[in-house]
């Protein structure tokens, strides 16, 4: 699992964008721990870059990426935990893990 450690004060953003994998049923979640009103979370679904195929059509299947933004909103300490996981298999390993811990001053 990466670790990142991010510094940041009161009201500067931090993004960060993870690789989508939703065509294998996998989708990223996140757990916080902390202060966790300190610091907000943006999710935003990227649109996909699309190759059409030699019939001008999509292909069947592909990823899209989820761009991430936190906003630091007050001081405090807190710990973002993401997992890329298949819902239906809580159990499973995850397929990738980050762990973001977040330190915001004034």
């Amino acid at each position: 699992m990466e670790t990142r450690k991010i510094q940041l004060c009161q009201g500067e953003k931090y993004s960060f964008k993870l690789k989508g994998r939703g065509s294998a049923g996998y989708s990223w979640q996140h757990t916080i721990e902390g202060t966790p009103d300190s610091v907000e979370i943006l999710i935003k679904t990227l649109s996909p870059k699309v190759k059409k195929t030699e019939d001008k059509m999509p292909p069947p299947t592909y990823n899209v990426d989820q761009l991430f933004t936190l906003i630091a909103k007050r001081k405090g300490h807190v710990k973002i935990h993401l997992l890329n996981h298949q819902s239906w298999e809580p159990k499973k390993e995850p397929l990738e893990e980050l762990m973001l811990l977040v330190d915001i001053k004034e």
